[in-house]
């Protein structure tokens, strides 16, 4: 019985293993298929960049968009969480007035400005590891991945 177990394992890994392909086309194609969503995933703010002057964002950590493929992205603002949906066509973003909870986070901190500013979001980009929100003439949120976030 034994045997009878480790031979039929063993023809059943042969029969794998001869019924993948080794076509480097087909491998090729599959690796060089280009990620039609970049947008996906949670993204840190790390500064905001007006007229050529860039302010950074003291702890990105507090600070975060998550995007799914479905249209809903979920909103780290400071010390309020929420979520929202979005569209992009054609590098056009927009996204609603996000339902947030409604903790007040001290007067130093830029949640509001956050909030404000996605929520007039006009345009986006990524750019290498860095995706940029654009909002008004020459005024742009820069984000960075987060560490360890699964690429779509």
């Amino acid at each position: 019985m034994y045997l009878r177990s480790l031979v039929l394992i063993a023809a059943g890994s042969v029969l794998i293993a001869c019924s993948a392909s080794t076509d480097p086309n087909k491998l090729q194609a599959t690796a060089a298929a280009p990620n039609t969503q970049p947008h996906l995933g949670m993204w840190f703010w790390i500064a905001s960049s007006s007229n050529a002057k860039r302010t950074a964002v003291a702890d990105p950590s507090r600070f975060s968009l998550e995007f799914f493929a479905d249209g809903t992205v979920k909103i780290v603002a400071d010390c309020n969480r929420g979520q929202s949906s979005y569209q992009i066509s054609a590098g056009k973003l927009s996204i609603s007035a996000p339902g947030l909870t409604k903790i007040g986070c001290g007067s130093k901190s830029r949640d509001r400005e956050f909030i404000a500013a996605i929520t007039q979001a006009q345009a986006i980009v990524t750019v290498g590891a860095q995706l940029q929100i654009e909002f008004a003439a020459d005024q742009k949120m820069l984000f960075a991945r987060a560490a360890g976030a699964k690429l779509p």
